[in-house]
Order: C-alpha cells, then structure tokens, then sequence
C-alpha cells in the first residue's frame, strides 16, 4: 500500500484528507527494511506450502468471513473482541487473511444470523479452481435458500454472540 499511496502522503494537504488507518499503513510499510520484506517473503511461501498440503486432500476450506457481526456504521472497527483488544484495525478482519496473501480464489456466502445479525462464511478454493468455487457456491446458495425457507437460522446454545 505505501508504494502505490507515496503521492498522497507526500503532499501534506492529500495526507490530510486520508484515514488515519491509510496513514498508518503507509508510514508501516516504508519503516520495512529489505530484510523485514524478505522475511515477510518466506513466511508467504510457507503459507503456500501448506495451503498446497491442505488441497491435496480437500477442494475448499471454510472460513468465517469476519471475527465479528455487523457492528455501527458510525465505529470505525471493533477495537476488541471478546474482550480482546485489537492491536491495530486489520485484527478485527484477519480471518481474511489467507485467501487475500496467498491469492485464492475466494467466494463469500450467506451462512446466518444470530439476534438480527447475519454473518458470512468464506468458501476458498485452490489457484486455478474458481471455476470449481463458483459453482460449489451456487449449489450451496440453493441449498442455503431452501434451508432458510425452513429455519430462521439460531445460532446453537453456547454460541458467543453476547460476548462480542
């Protein structure tokens, strides 16, 4: 991100229109060394290492597609879940993170809701297999469109909801 934003940050007037969380990034990723990226590198290879090891044996792997429900418009992002207090503004989403870093096709899908709150999962399939996503998701949607004619989707005793 701070390569391709350097030209906003740089004018001290478009610096100030931008987020505070854009700023931060920016100025995170031009404090990296060559070293830092390096590393960061290899730790993205290992990652492709085992998403290859998980692929071998499965077509997709399931996610949720956040840590939390829909929060206020007027919040930023949850600056704790669980009482856990979110280090930066990127925790609150991390669970995105694979799919995004290792460059998977990735397809987000209805899967339910709990006290008026929908939530989402993430269907991630292997590089080469969004032929593969699309059509799994669209059978799960008839499935998940069927299922919801039938249920209003409770989330199970013991689910958390009230803890986030």
């Amino acid at each position: 991100m701070a390569a391709n934003y350097n030209a906003l940050y740089d004018d001290p007037q478009k610096r100030a229109l931008l987020k505070p969380e854009a700023v931060w990034e920016i100025e995170m990723g031009r404090a990296l060394s060559e070293n830092d990226v390096a590393h960061a590198k290899a730790l993205r290879n290992e990652w492709l290492d085992e998403a290859a090891r998980i692929f071998a044996s499965h077509d997709f792997f399931l996610l949720p597609s956040a840590q939390v429900f829909p929060f206020d418009v007027s919040q930023a992002y949850p600056k704790s879940i669980g009482g856990t207090q979110m280090d930066t503004y990127h925790r609150w989403m991390e669970v995105s993170i694979p799919a995004s870093l290792l460059g998977l096709p990735a397809l987000a899908v209805p899967c339910g809701q709990a006290h008026g709150q929908h939530m989402g999962m993430q269907i991630v399939a292997k590089h080469g297999a969004d032929g593969a996503l699309l059509a799994f998701g669209r059978a799960y949607e008839s499935a998940f469109a069927e299922a919801a004619s039938i249920s209003d989707r409770a989330p199970p005793p013991g689910f958390g909801i009230d803890e986030i």
